[in-house]
């Protein structure tokens, strides 16, 4: 078994939470780099009229960063979230700055740890994804089948392919992002 050891997350406590099951909690990790990086795209700009939005971002990363065991980082992002609330700007504009560096030194731990664990498990190569399982997906993002979305992406993560790799990226990234009206537009283009 592969083990978790990756700086700024209480590696026994996070994947314990997902029963010490690394099928589940890899893919948790994957899906905390990506929303990592988007929200933190987001905190760059915080002013007065912006701080409800930041204190919402903000406590979506203190979230995800408590399901992997990212506790410090979940700490730093809960007093920024207490500060954004009160409406105190000029605390948020004091540990944001923190809270970024940190998130982005997670963010590169993670993923050098992802690297690794991809380089000693590596995926069956398919020559592209099948059509059928991507007609799936895109009847599951028409239908808003969350069940469906989840059984068809994982079943499509489970290969590496020649060509269409990049496919795959973009609709987990878009069904990541909750846009399964988009991926269903760029699938039905696809498969007609």
């Amino acid at each position: 078994m592969d083990v978790v050891d990756i700086p700024g997350i209480d590696n026994e406590t996070g994947i314990s939470r997902y029963g010490d099951d690394l099928d589940i909690y890899v893919p948790v990790l994957r899906s905390f780099v990506s929303d990592a990086e988007s929200l933190a795209k987001e905190f760059g700009c915080v002013a007065k009229e912006t701080l409800l939005k930041y204190a919402t971002k903000v406590h979506g990363l203190k979230g995800a960063s408590a399901c992997i065991g990212a506790e410090g980082l979940r700490e730093k992002a809960a007093a920024l979230e207490t500060l954004a609330k009160s409406g105190d700007l000029g605390g948020v504009l004091a540990g944001n700055e923190d809270l970024l560096r940190s998130a982005q030194e997670l963010v590169a731990d993670i993923t050098e740890w992802l690297c690794a664990y991809d380089r000693k498990n590596r995926k069956p190569q398919l020559r592209k994804p099948d059509r059928g399982l991507l007609f799936r997906l895109k009847e599951s993002c028409v239908a808003f089948d969350i069940e469906g979305i989840d059984a068809a992406l994982e079943e499509l993560d489970r290969s590496d392919y020649e060509t269409g790799g990049e496919l795959v990226v973009w609709l987990k990234k878009k069904i990541a992002d909750s846009d399964f009206e988009e991926a269903a537009m760029r699938l039905s283009r696809m498969l007609d």
